[in-house]
């Protein structure tokens, strides 16, 4: 419902939301769409944040989970 109510979401804010709709999806252990979500995620975040836009995400999908992992608990948790 969140979601909704903001009229502007920077690359911060899409980020965070991609990341969490990958972490329902592990949750669901729905790991099909996680892995899609994170690729979609890892690409995003290369795209638009200048300290990421050289790292290298792993291709596996659990990998590249726990990889944007480090950096979503670094962020908010």
């Amino acid at each position: 419902m969140k979601k909704e109510r903001l009229t502007y979401r920077g690359a911060i804010i899409e980020s965070l939301e991609k990341f969490g709709d990958a972490e329902v999806a592990d949750l669901s252990k729905d790991y099909e769409l996680r892995d899609t979500i994170t690729k979609e995620l890892s690409e995003y975040m290369k795209e638009n944040f200048n300290a990421i836009k050289e790292n290298a995400f792993s291709e596996d999908g659990m990998e590249r989970y726990q990889e944007l992992q480090k950096y979503f608990t670094f962020m908010y948790r």
